[in-house]
C-alpha cells in the first residue's frame, strides 16, 4: 500500500512524496526542495504511537494527519494528497500490524 503524502519530522522540513507499507515497516520518502531529500524507513512494531489527530503545521487544505512517534520519542507528521479517507485507511493498515491505535 503506498500513498501520496506531505511529511515532516518534529519542526522540520516537509516532505512531498510517499509513504508506502512494506515488510513490516513504514517507509517514507520525499523532497522538501530541489537539493533536500530524505528517506525513513520505520519498523511498524518500534512506534510507540499511531494516531490521527491536528498537525501541528497544516499542510494547505489539511489541518488532521496520521501522528507517528517513533522510539526515541521523534513525532512524524503525515498529510494525504489523496481522497478524503485515505489517511484512515493507512492508519488502520498500520494499525492491524502495530496492534495499537488511537482514532
Amino acid at each position: 500500500m503506498a500513498q501520496a503524502v506531505v511529511w515532516s519530522e518534529e519542526q522540520g522540513p516537509a516532505y512531498v512524496g510517499a509513504l508506502e507499507l512494506r515488510d513490516g515497516c513504514i517507509l517514507l520518502s520525499g523532497r522538501a526542495s530541489d537539493t533536500l531529500r530524505r528517506q525513513r524507513r520505520l519498523p511498524i512494531a518500534e512506534l510507540t504511537s499511531v494516531s490521527l489527530g491536528r498537525l501541528s503545521r497544516p499542510r494547505g487544505d489539511h489541518d488532521r494527519g496520521l501522528l507517528l512517534v517513533a522510539a526515541g520519542s521523534t513525532r512524524i507528521e503525515v498529510a494525504s494528497l489523496e481522497a478524503p479517507g485515505a489517511l484512515r485507511e493507512l492508519a488502520e493498515a498500520i494499525a492491524s500490524i502495530h496492534g495499537k491505535a488511537t482514532f
